[in-house]
């Protein structure tokens, strides 16, 4: 998965069309990451990589979402320390 300013980038197994709307369910706070949450995303674009592995990009539908997005992605980036 890989993150820009209004977006995420992801795998799938099967092929998205442009418009589609997918959630994407981040984990919660807490050491066992409860409560998830998902954010909605329309796909913008979709490429197959090989059997059943498609590339996708997707943008947020709600500006609501990204300062939520950002405190997960921060968190789980310190505990991997990645």
């Amino acid at each position: 998965m890989t993150r820009c300013h209004d977006g995420m980038g992801f795998l799938h197994a099967a092929q998205l069309f442009p418009l589609d709307e997918v959630h994407l369910w981040l984990p919660g706070p807490g050491e066992d990451h409860t409560a998830a949450s998902g954010v909605a995303y329309s796909i913008v674009r979709c490429r197959r990589l090989g059997n059943a592995c498609y590339e996708c990009g997707a943008r947020l539908t709600d500006d609501a979402d990204r300062e939520a997005v950002d405190a997960v992605l921060k968190r789980l980036i310190w505990e991997t320390g990645g």
